[in-house]
């Protein structure tokens, strides 16, 4: 049988929860690697196969831009959040939010790998006050979460909020902030 710690966490649970921290922190620096892998690539694409300067098109010429070579070759800029509506008060619905949700929620509860998510709405369009009481605009999703507590225990099943506004948690609400 084992004996748990001295701050009552079972040696599973701490296991787990630095497994967890750690493939979080893998997928982050593959993500660099590849970023740097393919800036890298495409930099020396079109070093090696950029234009002559006879072989550019004029701009005089034509007033439509014509694709040079390179444009061909270097890839397009992600866009952070994919969007099927574009509102210029709420911003871009959030097609990726349970992912955006639980990469903000892994940074703020104090055993993420504990957290128990039940999701209660799709996005829609809200605004909430922000801390000196203007609103914020953005697209709200409500869930519920149980997870472990500072002391061991469990929160208990919790109704929270995160408005999010262009692939990014601007507002949270029905959260305590304890350090850790």
């Amino acid at each position: 049988m084992e004996q748990p710690m001295p701050d009552r966490l079972s040696y599973r649970d701490w296991s787990a929860r630095v497994v967890h921290g750690d493939l979080h922190k893998a997928g982050w620096r593959l993500a660099d690697l590849l970023e740097k892998t393919l800036a890298t690539a495409s930099i020396t694409t079109a070093i090696t196969t950029s234009p002559t300067p006879s072989a550019m098109p004029s701009v005089a010429a034509s007033p439509v831009a014509t694709p040079s070579p390179r444009a061909t070759l270097t890839p397009k800029p992600v866009t952070p959040e994919p969007s099927i509506i574009t509102d210029p008060v709420y911003g871009n619905y959030p097609l990726r939010y349970k992912s955006i949700i639980m990469d903000w929620l892994f940074t703020h509860l104090y055993d993420p790998p504990s957290a128990k998510i039940e999701w209660q709405s799709e996005p829609k369009r809200a605004d909430l006050p922000d801390a000196k009481g203007r609103k914020v605009y953005g697209w709200l999703v409500l869930f519920s979460v149980n997870a472990r507590n500072r002391f061991g225990g469990y929160t208990g099943r919790q109704t929270h909020g995160i408005l999010i506004r262009n692939g990014v948690v601007v507002q949270a609400t029905g959260f305590v902030y304890e350090k850790r």
